[in-house]
């Protein structure tokens, strides 16, 4: 089987999900800004930038704590491909990679990110 892609979410649309029962794919790429870190408990708390709403998704960083631990920061403005998952009726971002992309247009990409996602293929199962 191939691997799926990492699909397109704004951050307010990743802290919208309720269940994901029915999604043929939870990989999930999403940029924002870092308002809240705790190493101790490997996640953050990434919020919208550009996107022109105030919403956050927490995002479990256990995987690649190692790797971010050395430049991560609050305010850092970064790009997660991982996974989404519900815990306790929450959504939470499971972290594959997490990169830094300082310079990054944030409004371009809010704006990129809206007009490629109707040409994606429907991720619901049926």
């Amino acid at each position: 089987m191939p691997a799926l892609p990492y699909l397109p979410f704004t951050v307010e649309e990743a802290a919208s999900v309720t269940c994901l029962a029915h999604w043929s794919n939870a990989r999930a790429r999403v940029v924002g800004r870092v308002a809240a870190w705790s190493p101790a408990a490997a996640g953050a708390e990434l919020g919208a930038q550009g996107e022109g709403e105030v919403a956050q998704v927490w995002v479990c960083l256990a995987a690649v704590v190692d790797g971010v631990l050395p430049w991560l920061e609050v305010g850092a403005l970064v790009q997660v491909l991982g996974e989404l998952q519900v815990h306790q009726g929450r959504p939470v971002l499971a972290a594959h990679l997490v990169r830094p992309v300082r310079g990054l247009d944030c409004r371009a990409y809010y704006r990129a990110v809206c007009r490629v996602q109707s040409r994606l293929p429907c991720n619901v199962r049926l």
